[in-house]
């Protein structure tokens, strides 16, 4: 029961980061395979302000889900954060560094979850046809 919270959390996590132009946003699927977490997040970015844009959206999602980080990493970086949700864990930091410390490599041997395909709670906004809209403010007679 709990791989599936923690599930949601990093689908969660990889839709703020991809909401916030993340590059390369990987979710790995680590249950029953790491003492340390069920899931991990990895997701590029080209600079500084976007690392800080990406964990604040995180953090606000999160936040509203009920969930908050129990432990941070990096806070003086400027190449890269780590964030700590219990059972998701997400590494946001730029291409040099994820390559100098070959974390795609370390992760490769762990199934990728294809997080794209799940619906984002953020994006997912009722349409309204046009007919609805040419009717919208007039009263039907009778």
């Amino acid at each position: 029961m709990a791989g599936n919270k923690f599930r949601e959390i990093a689908i969660t996590i990889a839709q703020s980061c991809a909401d916030k132009k993340a590059l390369s946003v990987r979710v790995y699927d680590l249950q029953k395979k790491s003492p340390l977490s069920d899931y991990v997040v990895l997701a590029n970015v080209e600079s500084v302000a976007q690392l800080e844009a990406v964990e604040e959206e995180i953090r606000i999602r999160l936040k509203k889900m009920g969930r908050f980080c129990i432990n941070r990493d990096g806070a003086l970086s400027k190449t890269w954060r780590v964030l700590d949700y219990g059972g998701g864990i997400v590494h946001i930091l730029d291409k040099e560094t994820e390559t100098n410390y070959s974390l795609g490599e370390i992760f490769s041997a762990y199934k990728l979850l294809n997080w794209e395909i799940m619906p984002s709670k953020k994006t997912n906004k009722k349409k309204i046809s046009k007919r609805s809209k040419r009717g919208a403010g007039k009263s039907k007679k009778r």
